[in-house]
């Protein structure tokens, strides 16, 4: 059960049904997943992950993966791990992808205001984070 307590509002209580299945891989790696379609990971290690990504890889399927992952986040009201993540990897690895799926998740979510502090923070990946790069 997970109980947040908004301000302004009455109490939220949701109850959560995880659904755990995992794949083992052929090349040995392994993936959990809490939902289907949606990996986790355990947020011990997100970061790690995250900041092994080659700064110039430019890949969209990645993209929507660290996506989902944010989202996964934002569904159960991790926001504030999602958001101290993103700023740490911002600062670590602005990996074009990973800026991608910041910039994709504050959309989805209605977090502008979040979007708009990230470039104000870094204009150098305001291209990116804005969706204009490429184009």
């Amino acid at each position: 059960t997970h109980t947040i307590y908004p301000p302004d509002r009455e109490k939220q209580v949701r109850q959560i049904n995880y659904e755990l299945s995992g794949e083992k891989y052929e090349t040995g790696g392994r993936e959990l997943f809490i939902e289907d379609g949606i990996p986790f990971h355990n947020p011990k290690s997100l970061l790690n992950i995250l900041a092994s990504i080659p700064l110039g890889l430019e890949d969209y399927e990645l993209a929507e993966n660290i996506h989902n992952q944010f989202m996964f986040f934002h569904h159960y009201s991790w926001n504030g791990f999602m958001d101290a993540i993103i700023n740490e990897i911002v600062k670590r690895n602005p990996n074009p992808s990973i800026l991608r799926a910041i910039a994709k998740t504050y959309r989805r979510t209605n977090n502008l205001e979040k979007l708009d502090q990230l470039v104000q923070a870094y204009p150098q990946f305001k291209d990116i984070l804005m969706g204009t790069a490429g184009q």
